[in-house]
């Protein structure tokens, strides 16, 4: 979503989890709510239970960042790949149209 450029100026401190909820916007409270995850997610953090956490993330069907980041730089390839493959059959296409024209106009 647009947030998803943001992520990379979050740091990367030890004991941070960073997840990614695609098509929630900024109600990530009622988001979760609705998943039925945040009750035990305020459990487990306040018992200071990180996997238990996590597994709460991962069940709602959040994205933690190491996926994101190994899923935008597949991505980006990909489109590098598809563009290059644009340049070249552009530049084809285009050194035949700049063939010079020989012979009469008339």
């Amino acid at each position: 979503g647009p947030d998803r450029p943001h992520l990379q100026h979050f740091s990367r401190a030890a004991r941070v989890d960073h997840y990614l909820i695609s098509r929630c916007g900024h109600y990530v409270a009622q988001w979760l709510q609705a998943q039925d995850a945040l009750e035990p997610l305020i459990e487990a953090v306040l018992r200071g239970d990180r996997r238990a956490a996590q597994r709460q993330m991962r069940a709602a069907g959040t994205l933690p960042r190491h996926l994101i980041h190994s899923r935008l730089a597949r991505a980006q390839a990909r489109l590098r790949r598809a563009l290059r493959v644009i340049r070249c059959r552009f530049r084809a296409v285009s050194t035949t149209f700049m063939a010079p024209i020989t012979g009469d106009a008339s």
